[in-house]
């Protein structure tokens, strides 16, 4: 009699041990299938915000073509945002060390240039001489130590998405994807912070440049701007900068970028 209770008892100890076994099975399945998920959703929200500036890139690579005028990409580092614009009249590209400001001067922050070229104006002569018939606007802005932007605005030609998300659009931040670096021609520095600018232009070329898109959790996306013709190329991972930023057009490697 004490044995078969005994055995009773062994069973029912069996039984519930062995119930606490599938229930920690189970937690480990939904939490592996959870954690899958969530990777799942990561490298979605990485590869469409790059595909989306990708598709920009060679969104204004087509405009500059078809409109006969200078297109660019302008990154906002600070904001993570990006957008096409198109430039009126000639683009003059300077070697620079690094990004420009988010906020460029506006004009009412900047001396009225009718003090500056008017009657009593205190520029040396020769000062006035070298900068006649130049933009006073700009002229102004360089005695501050200020650079106004190029007229570039709005594009208006339709930029062909299928998707009809526009010519200004923003990085999924929320979902952890930022862009981490710019490198781009004129630029002798990466881009980190600031407004940097990708050109294209008329004649089927455009500014060598390498995007890399990643997310905080892991994973990268390199974007890269072939210079001579213009070819944007989306490449999962890490990629050499210089592997593009240090070739020359005949694809040879050059002392700089």
């Amino acid at each position: 009699m004490i044995a078969t209770r005994d055995i009773r008892r062994a069973r029912e100890r069996g039984v519930t041990l062995l119930e606490i076994v599938i229930v920690l099975a189970i937690i480990g399945l939904l939490m592996v299938v959870g954690y899958m998920a969530i990777r799942n959703v990561t490298k979605a929200a990485l590869r469409e915000d790059a595909t989306s500036l990708t598709a920009m890139l060679r969104a204004a690579h087509n405009m500059a073509a078809m409109s006969g005028k200078a297109h660019r990409v302008v990154i906002d580092l600070d904001h993570q945002a990006m957008r096409i614009e198109v430039c009126e009249g000639k683009v003059k590209l300077t070697k620079m060390d690094k990004a420009g400001p988010a906020e460029p001067p506006r004009p009412e922050d900047l001396p009225d240039p009718k003090k500056i070229f008017g009657p009593g104006s205190t520029l040396p002569p020769e000062i006035a001489q070298s900068v006649a018939g130049k933009d006073p606007l700009k002229v102004a802005a360089a005695l501050q130590g200020k650079k106004v932007p190029d007229q570039c605005g709005p594009p208006t030609l339709p930029n062909g998405d299928s998707d009809g998300r526009g010519n200004e659009r923003r990085i999924r931040t929320d979902e952890g994807v930022h862009i981490r670096r710019v490198f781009v021609q004129h630029l002798q520095d990466p881009a980190l912070e600031g407004v940097v600018t990708i050109n294209f232009f008329p004649m089927g070329y455009a500014e060598k440049a390498v995007i890399e898109v990643g997310h905080e959790d892991g994973g990268q996306f390199t974007i890269l701007v072939h210079g001579l013709t213009s070819r944007v190329e989306l490449k999962a991972g890490e990629v050499d900068p210089d592997e593009l930023m240090r070739r020359d057009g005949a694809g040879d490697k050059a002392d700089e970028r």
